[in-house]
């Protein structure tokens, strides 16, 4: 409906409404702004409520993401002819350990 820091004022805006039409002997009037105002309290009300819990769960994910740093991978950044040499050196090394082996 509103932004939630317009709403206070929006309530004291509609208790000044009321108020008036109080003092005109209006009670339809006042009857219908008693009911924008309690909706609007209750807007705010549910609003805070999200607004805690979100925070909350954002705290809490905040913490756990800095407790679980320790889980660290390592990234390196490499040419394909590089990944070509390293499979053949592991390679020799396998047929390395077969020539120990018979020997």
């Amino acid at each position: 409906m509103e932004i939630l820091g317009h709403i206070p004022k929006s309530c004291d805006a509609l208790r000044g409404l009321r108020e008036c039409y109080t003092r005109t002997h209006r009670p339809d009037l006042v009857e219908l702004y008693n009911t924008r105002i309690t909706e609007i309290e209750q807007e705010m009300s549910n609003k805070t409520v999200v607004i805690r819990t979100k925070l909350q769960e954002l705290k809490e994910k905040l913490v756990n993401t800095t407790a679980e740093i320790e889980l660290c991978v390592k990234l390196e950044r490499v040419t394909y002819h590089t990944i070509e040499l390293r499979e053949l050196i592991a390679a020799k090394r396998i047929i390395m350990k077969v020539m120990l082996q018979i020997y």
